[in-house]
């Protein structure tokens, strides 16, 4: 079965005007959203292992972060609050994972494609309770496949793309 990030945000707006940009921007090729979505998921023993090499990259760079990994149903299949990370992060991090997950894009490709749509789009999506439009959240994928997704907060946004990437470097997935 084939998903895309057309269906998903058709599901929660279906405002045509976001689709024709979504479809002009990605038909640029600046970014393939396209994958196939399967019964495979992402393990919890993959899961842990992402959670483990974010949570360590965390540390390296002295952060204390929230990290959640979900299937790509969109569901928490593990997470982590580290020792000192905001409690109120560990929301935005589910949010992430949810929304990478749901999209198979990066969360921060979402923020550009919203914009891109005009600023009542832009406010009415971040404003939709378990999205995230802003970088942090990266989908997992192996060989096209979405599996799931990673999802990190409470660092700025480039550190929590550096921690994700991290969790998913540790799973030697291609995509």
């Amino acid at each position: 079965m084939e998903v895309d990030l057309y269906y998903f945000l058709g599901m929660i707006l279906k405002e045509m005007k976001l689709m024709r940009c979504l479809k002009a921007y990605f038909v640029k090729g600046l970014y393939i959203m396209s994958y196939e979505k399967s019964s495979s998921v992402i393990t919890a023993e993959g899961a842990m292992a992402a959670i483990q090499a974010a949570a360590a990259k965390g540390t390296e760079i002295d952060r204390a972060v929230n990290i959640v990994v979900a299937d790509n149903g969109g569901n928490v299949v593990a997470s982590l609050r580290m020792n000192g990370a905001m409690l109120m992060s560990y929301d935005i991090a589910r949010d992430k994972a949810f929304t990478s997950a749901a999209t198979g894009a990066p969360t921060g490709v979402l923020y550009d494609v919203l914009v891109d749509a005009g600023p009542g789009v832009l406010a009415g999506i971040v404003k939709r309770e378990g999205i995230a439009a802003f970088g942090g959240g990266l989908p997992i994928l192996s060989n096209g496949i979405l599996l799931g997704a990673i999802g990190v907060s409470v660092a700025s946004e480039e550190e929590d793309i550096i921690c994700a990437q991290a969790g998913i470097d540790a799973l030697g997935m291609s995509e």
